[in-house]
């Protein structure tokens, strides 16, 4: 495997690490011995085809499913499958169907301030102040708090889901697929917005896709996922522009690619 690059300075408490995690269905493994280091500030990209582990990887990392072997820790401080409130604020999971996710009876603003309510975040005058300041992190208008999530686009509902997850002030965003339901217009800018969030915030990201150009724009290093295992790790463009692994390989060939035109023809007599 290739060595992981120097990592930006960041927030040492939001250093993410994975060391020897299995998990088990029943009598089915799942994963096996699975192994990752994100440093605080950056992003890291979890790829493989369906099935490869990605999504159980990403429910470990936030405590909804608990691994049968292995250790996560979060700024040298280990997760266990009884994770105290600050725990699980601090990791926080974006999901694939943001509308699935969002409760389609309340409003944008109630989903964010009972959020601040319950984890008292900040005090009651203060919650719709800072509910539309979650929105203009994510690019909304504070008069989307007024509205409720059927109202808007599949990318709106994105950049809500996401200002819900920030609400809570986590250290690490885990996206699973935040993207693929949506547009390749609407898409490069959620992927814009995660990348203002890693550079405004200081926020780690983990982002689960099996689109290798989403992790060429987005992520620092990539970890390879096949049946469960880590086949190869390192940072992102030295693995897209020269792959070790064979199944990695075998990836990056499945990207679509645009034919290149047609050389003109010389004229004949």
């Amino acid at each position: 495997m290739k060595a992981t690059p120097a990592a930006p300075t960041g927030d040492p408490t939001a250093d993410l690490s994975v060391d020897g995690v299995t998990v088990s269905y029943g009598r089915t493994p799942v994963l096996h011995g699975v192994d990752l280091d994100v440093p605080g500030g950056t992003v890291a990209g979890i790829v493989g085809e369906s099935g490869s582990g990605k999504t159980t990887l990403a429910r470990c990392l936030t405590g909804q499913v608990t691994p049968t072997g292995g250790t996560v820790t979060l700024g040298g401080q280990r997760l266990t499958h009884r994770r105290t409130v600050a725990q699980r604020r601090a990791l926080q999971m974006i999901y694939q169907d943001p509308f699935s996710s969002l409760n389609p009876r309340l409003t944008v603003g109630q989903t964010l301030t009972e959020l601040l309510a319950v984890h008292r975040l900040v005090p009651r005058a203060e919650r719709p102040a800072r509910a539309a300041e979650l929105l203009d992190l994510v690019g909304l208008p504070p008069e989307a708090l007024r509205a409720r999530p059927r109202q808007f686009s599949g990318g709106q509902r994105q950049r809500i889901a996401i200002a819900r997850a920030l609400a809570v002030e986590p250290r690490v965003l885990v996206a699973d697929e935040p993207t693929s339901a949506l547009d390749v217009a609407v898409r490069a800018t959620i992927l814009d917005l995660f990348a203002r969030l890693r550079d405004g915030l200081g926020v780690t990201i983990v982002l689960i896709s099996h689109d290798l150009s989403v992790v060429a724009h987005m992520c620092d290093t990539v970890t390879v996922l096949r049946d469960g295992r880590v086949v190869e790790h390192g940072g992102a463009r030295d693995v897209l522009r020269h792959p070790e692994h064979a199944y990695t390989r075998s990836l990056i060939a499945a990207v679509p690619r645009l034919p290149r035109p047609a050389e003109p023809r010389e004229a004949t007599a």
